[in-house]
């Protein structure tokens, strides 16, 4: 009987980049077609976004456990998150300490970006994402995301992440959360969930470097 290997969380987290970027271009296109003249700024997005497919694509495994500084990995993170939280008239603010973490750029970052873009999506217009790192005496760090929906059912946050749902979202595949859990956890980290009808946050655990 054949066997085949499982697949790798690495490739699919690549693919559901693929499709933020594909999101921001289109988010971006809609803001420049109802702007009466061209904007610089959401012209050099979508510049840097295309930019990012193609490195998406070509890019090789780079080593899984790099040292990043923790400024770099969230500054990336809004730049990526500012396209649509202005779509969704959401506003973003993020604080952190200075820092340095141990993990793939990549792979963290998107896991990082998959939870901001999920809790923009939740917060209504003219509400508020807060992005926080901290670091405990041990060393261990904290990515806290925090968003101002309408929350999430007991049964939902009980499985968040741990197995694909169907997602309420217009055009959302359901496996952000999936994909972010496992690249914390690969990473040696945990991701832990809490919900109420005031919002939901979403706290990353990464251990101490």
């Amino acid at each position: 009987m054949a066997t085949h290997a499982a697949p790798d969380p690495r490739n699919a987290l690549r693919l559901h980049a693929l499709k933020n970027c594909a999101a921001t271009i289109s988010v971006l296109s809609r803001l420049l077609a109802t702007n009466t003249s061209v904007n610089r700024r959401h012209l050099d997005r979508l510049q840097e976004t295309a930019a990012r497919m193609n490195e998406l694509l070509s890019e090789s495994l780079e080593p899984p456990h790099a040292l990043l500084d923790v400024s770099e990995l969230l500054r990336h993170v809004r730049e990526e998150a500012e396209p649509k939280a202005e779509a969704s008239r959401v506003h973003l603010a993020f604080s952190h300490l200075p820092a340095s973490v141990r993990g793939s750029a990549h792979d963290l970052g998107e896991a990082l970006l998959n939870l901001v873009h999920n809790a923009i999506e939740a917060t209504p217009p003219g509400g508020h994402v807060k992005v926080v790192h901290t670091a405990d005496a041990a060393g261990a760090h904290y990515f806290v995301i925090c968003d101002e929906g309408g929350g999430m059912s007991a049964e939902v946050v009980c499985d968040a992440g741990r197995r694909r749902v169907r997602s309420s979202k217009q055009g959302g595949s359901g496996v952000g959360l999936v994909l972010a859990r496992r690249v914390v956890e690969d990473q040696g980290g945990k991701l832990d969930v809490s919900s109420s009808p005031r919002g939901t946050t979403v706290r990353v655990l990464l251990p101490a470097v």
